[in-house]
């Protein structure tokens, strides 16, 4: 498929000769004026002026010498030029005083002058030499928000903005941010950003083709690089459309040939919601091996938040009782979009039980649904309003957070702007005279963090499953020019969101045996293997999920054909043979030493009771 057809991709300006500047910050590092320095420097002069004109004064009067305060005044202005200072008879203190700090002031208003006037070249120079910064290609919200968080860090970070009249200009600026005035889809600009000795650059753009437009130019910066530079900065490049996101991750139209440039591509909807599960479980509650319940997940609103909150919940809700999740959407265009919806994920229905109810979520009937769902005692509900409107959605939250007071359903809902009615809600998500837990997610300040976007240590914990599968492989003598066995680093972006997914569904297994992974501390006993029984229930849990990642990937039974993407073992877990079960069993027992290597450890909770099997 050419990745560049896809509507969600624009062409690339490439406009080389567009505006190109500095606009130098205004922090603390900075040697352009801020405001106290042109105060300080006002203040200084008015003191050093009165108390010059008082010591003029007295010693034309000790000297017993007719001066007009003309006179008096010219000579005191003349203290700052070094004129006048030079006096007979008596000094008065004010006098010394002011004849030693006048020449401060227009020494320093020459020295910020000079910093005004040479601001551009001075940060030509400093941008010299700089190295392990961020790169910001692109000054949307989402792009303040990440170097507003870099800064906070102590990282310097480089802003590349086309537009001069972007309305986060000044306040990247104020966050200590440097600005290049340019195309950051040239390569020439991301060379004066010194892009290629950057620790990481950051495409986020309001729009998609301009984003990969730039991993591009700057992979080709990269491969122009000296090779004593082996290893480039990490890129990530934001595209706002969940499947042209996919598409690229398969594509890879970005690669780097030799190697020296990472490029990660990802979506904030995605994020936000893996986020929101990751705090915020669907198993909230002990779900054992012979609990009826079903996990029952309402989504009110099916936009991009929403068909991401459904395939995220779809990949990782797989239970120890090995119920299939239930999905309930509410939509005023819920056939318009359920068409949608299965045209890019037909086989959806394979891995969770869905339900489409079309009406307006403000109708009597609509709530009364949601009550109806809420109130079944046979499942385990959760309710996420992922409305586009944070007003509506704000409303529609409040309206349905009294209807559900007595079943105690949480109500997760999205809103854009941490400033706004986000703001209403308190940490703990209850809000004054709501009646139940109502919390906000989707914000761009709690999202787009490098601690959330860098996911260290999930990607160590996944690189930790890939590598102990490699080894595993290895010994049974599958060829080293599989695909899958290549290093990580190589590594499809396919597969390591595989890795990914089954690092993150690490946390659900634990919940089903009424454990939890901690950071590890030399005073504490930690679980150092899983009982048979538990390795046999966590299995199950395993290949369901598996099944689940295959299916949403277009994945179908039949003979193995990696091309068409056929597996024999896409079958429920009854029907596998005892020695694929093993390679369930064997990711399982792994769990432990895999948690052990980014510092984790296995707790049992004193609240749930150790799992045996019937």
């Amino acid at each position: 498929m050419n990745i560049s057809s896809h509507p969600g991709v624009a062409q690339s300006t490439g406009n080389s000769k567009r505006k190109q500047a500095f606009r130098f910050p205004a922090p603390e590092n900075s040697v352009c004026p801020i405001p106290w320095q042109w105060i300080a420097i006002g203040i200084l002069a008015v003191v050093t002026f009165v108390l010059g004109y008082i010591g003029f004064w007295k010693n034309a009067a000790s000297l017993l010498e007719p001066r007009t305060p003309l006179d008096v005044f010219y000579m005191t202005l003349q203290l700052f030029i070094m004129e006048s200072g030079n006096v007979v008879g008596r000094v008065p203190w004010e006098l010394e005083i002011a004849r030693l700090i006048a020449p401060v002031v227009p020494a320093w208003t020459v020295i910020i002058a000079a910093g005004v006037l040479f601001r551009a070249q001075i940060q030509r120079f400093r941008m010299r030499w700089l190295r392990d910064h961020i790169v910001i290609c692109g000054l949307s919200r989402l792009g303040l928000e990440l170097a507003r968080d870099a800064r906070s860090t102590g990282r310097r970070v480089v802003v590349i903005e086309m537009d001069e009249d972007n309305d986060y200009l000044q306040s990247a600026a104020d966050a200590g941010c440097s600005v290049i005035l340019g195309d950051a889809t040239d390569a020439a600009v991301l060379a004066r950003a010194r892009a290629g000795q950057a620790h990481s650059v950051m495409a986020v753009a309001g729009e998609d083709g301009i984003n990969v437009a730039a991993a591009v130019a700057l992979r080709d910066t990269i491969s122009r690089m000296p090779s004593r530079d082996t290893q480039g900065p990490a890129c990530y490049v934001h595209v706002t459309d969940p499947e042209l996101c996919s598409l690229l991750q398969e594509h890879r139209p970005a690669d780097d040939a030799d190697l020296r440039l990472e490029v990660r591509f990802f979506n904030f909807y995605q994020d936000s919601v893996r986020l929101l599960l990751e705090e915020h479980p669907l198993d909230r509650e002990p779900i054992s091996h012979d609990d009826p319940r079903t996990v029952h997940l309402i989504i009110v609103g099916l936009g991009r938040m929403g068909q991401s909150l459904a395939l995220e919940a779809a990949r990782i809700g797989h239970y120890a009782n090995g119920g299939r999740l239930r999905l309930s959407v509410l939509d005023l265009e819920a056939a318009a979009r359920l068409k949608t919806f299965y045209g890019r994920h037909p086989q959806f229905n394979r891995v969770c039980d869905v339900q489409f109810k079309e009406g307006d979520i403000e109708e009597r009937d609509m709530l009364d649904q949601i009550q109806r769902w809420a109130e079944d005692e046979k499942s385990l509900t959760t309710l996420a309003i992922c409305l586009d409107g944070d007003a509506q959605a704000f409303s529609t939250a409040l309206a349905i957070s009294s209807l559900l007071a007595p079943t105690k359903t949480p109500v997760y809902v999205r809103l854009s702007d941490e400033t706004g009615l986000a703001s209403l809600i308190s940490g703990h998500g209850v809000v004054g005279a709501w009646k139940t837990a109502v919390y906000s997610f989707g914000q761009k300040s709690s999202v787009c963090t490098l601690d959330k976007l860098f996911r260290s240590e999930q990607d160590a914990l996944a690189r930790a499953i890939h590598e102990n599968f490699v080894i595993a492989r290895a010994r049974e003598g599958r060829a080293s020019d599989d695909p899958s066995m290549r290093p990580w680093n190589t590594l499809t972006e396919t597969l390591k969101s595989s890795n990914r997914q089954q690092a993150d569904h690490i946390a659900v297994k634990l919940r089903a045996i009424g454990c939890r992974s901690v950071p590890n501390r030399a005073d504490e006993s930690h679980v150092v293997a899983l009982t048979n029984d538990e390795v046999e229930l966590l299995s199950r849990m395993e290949h369901a999920r598996w099944n689940a990642e295959r299916f949403l990937s277009g994945w179908i039974p039949g003979p193995k054909d990696i091309a068409k993407k056929a597996s024999p073992y896409l079958v429920p877990w009854e029907d596998l043979t005892d020695s694929i079960r093993e390679y369930d069993r064997e990711a399982v027992r792994q769990i432990p030493h895999l948690l052990s290597l980014i510092g984790h450890r296995i707790e049992r909770s004193t609240i749930w009771p150790k799992y045996k099997s019937g």
